[in-house]
């Protein structure tokens, strides 16, 4: 079935019809998300479902929260790390990611480079791969946390973002896995895009945050100095809310008009390209 709208009617029928459904597993929340508004009452439709694996780090932990709690029966089981490239972390005994054996890994702090005896427990590290199969040192971009060890003494890693996606209005660079920390206080969908018509940046979301989480955000951003610079000369404008409760469609369908397959949408918490915010600013308030 190549029509989206035609394949979510006849997938979320079935789904819906699967009462002895036990397992889940898909890679982004926000995917399974979008198939659970057109199910009604999804969780007393499956009282066997035990499992569901998705994603549940950086960019992904709100949503996976939602999951966890529209389906308390069930275990959610976060993915690793995984790519086209190689296999970082995979889910040990107690769920736990575990940097896998199955490769040479090398971890990044500026021009310092640690191996995985060398991790520092809540220190974050941009990754390099060497793949079993030959694939030579591969900066895959991605921004990893250490979280200690387990019981086997393999290091625990979090994903944390991409640390290649940046936004530099006026020097500020706003990076990903600062932006995902900001905006993790607030509930629904959320994503900080800049407005380079007016120096700043517009905070999109789907519900009205209160006063008191807008200044959580904005207290965890100028923790970069070159952020905090920027506005206390005024060179960036302050945050801006831009409500919009079907924010999430939005997103979803100018991603699948660019070529995104819908199981291969990723949560993120920063764009930086220009059509964003106008895209955004002509839906429906």
């Amino acid at each position: 079935i190549t029509d989206v709208e035609a394949w979510l009617r006849f997938t979320t029928q079935h789904l819906g019809a699967a009462h002895d459904l036990e397992l889940i597993s898909v890679w982004s929340p926000t995917f399974l998300l979008r198939l659970l508004e057109r199910i009604p009452d999804a969780p007393a439709r499956w009282p066997r479902l035990k499992l569901i694996s998705c994603w549940a780090d950086g960019p992904s932990r709100r949503y996976a929260e939602e999951i966890r709690r529209l389906f308390p029966q069930a275990q959610l089981q976060p993915k690793g790390l995984l790519s086209t490239e190689g296999c970082v972390t995979a889910p040990d005994e107690t769920d736990r990611h575990a940097l896998v054996p199955h490769g040479f890994y090398e971890f990044a702090q500026g021009e310092a480079l640690f191996l995985a005896d060398e991790l520092f427990a809540g220190a974050s590290y941009e990754l390099i791969l060497t793949t079993a199969s030959g694939l030579y040192r591969y900066r895959t971009g991605d921004q990893v946390r250490c979280e200690g060890r387990n019981a086997q003494g393999r290091p625990v890693l979090a994903f944390v973002g991409r640390d290649g996606l940046t936004s530099d209005l006026v020097g500020e660079k706003l990076n990903e896995p600062l932006v995902q920390h900001s905006l993790e206080v607030l509930p629904g969908f959320a994503l900080l895009l800049p407005d380079h018509q007016h120096s700043g940046y517009v905070l999109v979301c789907d519900q009205a945050p209160s006063d008191a989480q807008l200044r959580l955000v904005e207290e965890r951003l100028v923790a970069n100095p070159q952020y905090a610079y920027a506005r206390a000369l005024g060179q960036l404008a302050p945050l801006r809310v831009l409500r919009r409760p079907h924010a999430a469609e939005v997103h979803e369908r100018a991603l699948l008009a660019r070529g995104t397959r819908l199981g291969d949408l990723k949560p993120v918490s920063l764009r930086t390209e220009p059509f964003w915010l106008p895209l955004f600013e002509e839906s429906p308030p």
